[in-house]
């Protein structure tokens, strides 16, 4: 039986397995990635670009031209962000810098591309049968075995190293996405759209030609999300909404691992971690901070110590975001939302600054007041 082996085999070809690859082979450590499916592959995404997110890029890829780096995955700009209440907009502001969608399968495709081209082993298309966690051993459904020293699963949301490792968790959002041509739907830059599915947001980005446009149904929701979402396409304006295919993913909103690691030797990062803002759903930034913060940790001389101690930056984030959540969707904190929220623009743009393109963990009030004393 034909056996190899690396410092680390990473399960999971996305962007949180890609940073953790490139990271490595910065120190010299060897490293595998394997990856079921072929790239690239589809993925669901709305595909945000954070300034947090685009600074972690810089350094994962320090000799890549930007300009270059935004056209080979898609990358569309805009500077407008919109809320809604229902289909009645309540909000409007530009927001700067621009902010930046890209198209997740080129992204994807991009940043593992880099590996490979860097000497790194990739095996695409290629099925994990099982987990010999005690010897350190992935096994192959083609026979191959890999042994490692470390694991670092990156394999998403339905995770098959966290299943295989039996780790329990408390289940998934469930994400659905379309895309409409900018044709039929005259809409621009980011909208965020409230009161349209429960506890959550619908949104639709303008990427070029086309929108994408998706909601969210977040676990213990007891609703039809298909109707719900063909019903928020018509009242979009779209005609013939059961024409678009729709697509659907598992989400780990609010479902983040308070120890993200197993045996002393497996490191989970980005979605199969739950490393998901609960806030706004964005999961590309907490992938390439996990997978980057994984790698790291492996020059230490406890590696799994040391990833708890340095995700807890992404943890309080998370946790500050998911308390912010849960009052953001309580009726009555919605209900002053949607109804004054035109008269804090600034404030929009603020926290849109500071939140989202930024790491900052403050709560709402803090950052109200923050806001209050810099105007």
């Amino acid at each position: 039986m034909d056996k190899l082996y690396f410092d680390t085999v990473i399960i999971g070809g996305g962007p949180a397995g890609s940073s953790c690859a490139l990271t490595l082979q910065d120190h010299d450590l060897t490293s595998c990635i394997i990856d079921r499916c072929k790239f690239p592959r589809p993925k669901l995404c709305a595909g945000l670009l954070t300034v947090k997110t685009r600074q972690l890029l810089r350094r994962l890829l320090p000799n890549e031209s930007e300009k270059e780096f935004f056209m080979a995955t898609g990358c569309t700009e805009t500077r407008t962000f919109r809320l809604f209440d229902r289909n009645e907009p309540v909000a409007s502001v530009d927001i700067e810098p621009s902010i930046i969608m890209t198209e997740r399968s080129r992204f994807d495709e991009y940043l593992l591309g880099k590996y490979k081209q860097r000497g790194g082993t990739v095996l695409e298309g290629q099925s994990v049968n099982s987990f010999d966690f005690t010897h350190r051993i992935v096994k192959l459904e083609n026979g191959l075995e890999v042994e490692y020293r470390y694991l670092v699963a990156a394999d998403g949301a339905n995770s098959l190293t966290s299943q295989a490792a039996r780790e329990k968790r408390l289940g998934n959002a469930l994400c659905v996405e379309t895309e409409i041509s900018s044709d039929e739907l005259n809409t621009d830059g980011v909208c965020a759209y409230f009161n349209v599915v429960p506890k959550s947001y619908a949104w639709t980005f303008k990427k070029g030609d086309h929108i994408s446009v998706g909601m969210i149904k977040l676990k213990g929701m007891n609703f039809n999300l298909k109707e719900k979402f063909l019903n928020f396409l018509k009242f979009l304006g779209i005609d013939h909404p059961v024409s678009y295919p729709i697509k659907g993913a598992m989400l780990p909103m609010n479902n983040f691992s308070e120890d993200p690691t197993f045996k002393g030797s497996v490191l989970f990062a980005g979605d199969a971690g739950g490393f998901v803002d609960p806030l706004t759903g964005e999961g590309i930034y907490f992938a390439l901070k996990s997978g980057m913060l994984a790698a790291e940790s492996m020059l230490q001389f406890a590696p799994c110590t040391t990833y708890r101690k340095n995700l807890l930056s992404v943890t309080k984030k998370l946790k500050s975001d998911g308390k912010f959540a849960h009052l953001l969707y309580t009726p009555a904190f919605m209900h002053y939302f949607c109804k004054n929220i035109h008269k804090y623009d600034r404030f929009i743009r603020y926290f849109y600054t500071t939140h989202i393109d930024g790491l900052n963990a403050d709560g709402i009030m803090k950052t109200f007041i923050k806001y209050k004393l810099l105007s």
